[in-house]
């Protein structure tokens, strides 16, 4: 198997010196789960995935710096499929809970909302009312900060990942870029693997200022989570 050393350029269909744009993919339909390599890169799912546009003026959050970063490839090839890889990363996470929104067909007959249910209340939600593949489609995801949701896109279905119980562990965010304006930019989502080494894998993706209503409460929200100011500054890797 070939290696890329961690000054190359190449990682794992992203690049390095543009990496915390690259980092902002979004699975056009996400799948059921990883196929192959690392959380943090589109070759991890089959299926195309779509990038925001304009992102050239935009620039790395504040508080994220990339210290180190290794894949493994497959092949001889640098370029060609990695098997694994880690980026390591100086940045603020802070934490929150993830919250599903699952969808209650009923509601076509009673015009009555779905509603936001916290995670182990989900499973058995989802059970009782028969839900599964076709609602994997449409449920949505937050993730929860005190009395704030906010909508994430994630990178696989959560219906699956719920089965697996994986997720009755708090979630984490980790801004990574920051727009023109400081309420907007993007922040990853996180799940903690191992606590003790402080390893992490990418379960998907929010747009910071991506809100309908807008006020002076949510936008100095957005600001804070872009800052940093909500987080703890951590060394963390993420694979």
């Amino acid at each position: 198997m070939g290696q890329l050393r961690p000054q190359s350029g190449y990682l794992a269909g992203l690049w390095r010196d543009t990496l915390f744009a690259d980092l902002c993919w979004k699975g056009r339909k996400p799948q059921a789960a990883r196929s192959r390599g690392p959380s943090w890169s589109w070759s991890s799912l089959e299926g195309g995935v779509s990038y925001p546009k304009q992102l050239s003026r935009w620039k790395p959050a504040t508080s994220i710096t990339l210290t180190e970063a290794h894949c493994i490839s497959l092949g001889p090839k640098p370029t060609g499929q990695v098997e694994s890889g880690f980026l390591r990363l100086s940045c603020s996470l802070f934490r929150g809970n993830l919250v599903l929104q699952l969808p209650d067909w009923t509601f076509f007959k009673s015009l009555k909302f779905p509603l936001r249910i916290p995670t182990q209340e989900a499973f058995e939600h989802a059970r009782a009312k028969g839900l599964g593949e076709r609602d994997a489609k449409w449920g949505t995801c937050y993730i929860q900060i005190g009395e704030d949701s906010l909508e994430f896109d994630p990178d696989t279905r959560m219906f699956e990942d719920i089965q697996r119980r994986i997720f009755d562990e708090p979630l984490y965010g980790c801004p990574i870029l920051t727009g023109e304006y400081d309420h907007e930019g993007y922040m990853l989502i996180l799940h903690c693997v191992d606590r003790d080494n402080q390893i992490y894998e990418r379960i998907g993706i929010h747009k910071v200022g991506m809100r309908f209503v807008v006020d002076e409460r949510s936008h100095e929200l957005d600001q804070k989570i872009l800052a940093g100011e909500l987080g703890k500054e951590r060394e963390i890797t993420l694979v």
